[in-house]
């Protein structure tokens, strides 16, 4: 039995504004629920877009941010299968029923979806209750740091095989507007995990792309965009040779201008970023693409847990600052600074040690 705790929480109460909550007493789980001491949170693009109040998708404040974590199971409900006391675990950002059509082809879409940290309370707290179904075990040792930026690379997993390219690397390869985390879970699982050796990453900031090569070993091939060329009226220059496949994860538009200029005719743009501000489509019909939106990792955290075991020192450079709680501020102001971090990490443990 676990014995009632006082638990501790960080929220964003609004725009810019985080709060430390403390005194909220915590008990038992329910039968299916499973008990977690979070230890670390990753910032993603969704909580810098939270924290400076324009994300591009549903939310909602106050909010208990954080849907890249890690933590070690506290307790569990007598009815609690799928982890045990002691555990390190992560778990899904999509909130899904798993009883709805939609979650029958993917639980990414579930018609009652929320999401966790973002539009419900996440993991920005010492102590989370969370239903056995939306955690996964880490059979790899991974440890808190690796094992809390598995999600990215699900939601970069699940929009590959969203893009129908999971197989065999189609002759041109494939572009990646944006070197972000998602851009750089894209990019390496094609390098990595499905072989493809035609690759390019697409990255305005300077500083950025001479970041990168330190970081990542073999990571050589890092542009900026080419200037649009959406205005001509010229058919043979639309229809010029391009990769049949781009990856648009910067969540701009001119990141997603620049996608459906550069990929040939007939192909693929696959879209991860949340694009806010208004796009012409016009070349999506004159070039005949295939705009294909991707949302969510689930269904994609065992393949990449797995990728994580073989791959450790390739990944860790990619965790490029970590922050106490009562930092946390700072780190999202830091973090925010795309051109110098890649994945900024907030420790929770500092909470038992104060």
């Amino acid at each position: 039995m676990m014995a009632t705790e006082v638990n501790r929480a960080l929220a964003l109460q609004g725009p810019g504004e985080i709060a430390e909550i403390t005194g909220e007493s915590f008990g038992e789980p329910s039968p299916e629920e499973v008990c977690v001491r979070v230890e670390r949170i990753s910032l993603c693009g969704s909580d810098y877009g939270l924290f400076h109040g324009r994300y591009g998708g549903p939310a909602a404040y106050p909010i208990r941010f954080g849907h890249e974590w890690s933590g070690h199971v506290e307790a569990v409900g007598k009815a609690v299968s799928r982890v045990s006391i002691g555990d390190a675990v992560t778990g899904d950002c999509s909130k899904w029923c798993g009883r709805c059509p939609a979650c029958a082809v993917d639980r990414n879409l579930c018609q009652a979806i929320s999401k966790f940290g973002i539009t419900e309370n996440g993991m920005s707290q010492r102590l989370v209750t969370v239903h056995q179904r939306y955690l996964y075990r880490d059979r790899y040792c991974l440890g808190m740091d690796l094992l809390a930026m598995v999600e990215p690379f699900a939601v970069a997993l699940h929009a590959i095989r969203r893009a129908g390219v999971a197989g065999i690397e189609p002759k041109g390869g494939a572009v990646i507007v944006g070197a972000g985390a998602i851009g750089l879970g894209v990019y390496l699982l094609l390098r990595e995990h499905f072989g493809w050796r035609q690759l390019c990453l697409l990255e305005d900031t300077p500083q950025k792309r001479e970041l990168l090569p330190r970081l990542i070993p073999g990571i050589d091939d890092v542009s900026p965009a080419p200037i649009s060329v959406g205005s001509e009226n010229d058919y043979a220059r639309l229809y010029k040779d391009g990769p049949p496949v781009v990856f648009e994860t910067s969540g701009s538009a001119a990141g997603l201008s620049t996608a459906m200029t550069i990929v040939r005719a007939g192909g693929t743009v696959a879209m991860l970023g949340i694009v806010a501000e208004p796009v012409v489509l016009r070349l999506a019909t004159i070039k005949a693409l295939r705009l294909v939106g991707s949302m969510g990792g689930t269904g994609a955290f065992d393949e990449v847990l797995a990728f994580f075991s073989s791959h450790r020192q390739l990944l860790h450079p990619l965790i490029t600052g970590r922050y106490p709680a009562h930092a946390a501020a700072q780190a999202f102001i830091d973090g925010s600074e795309r051109s110098t971090h890649i994945k900024v990490q907030i420790d929770l443990s500092d909470w038992s040690e104060r």
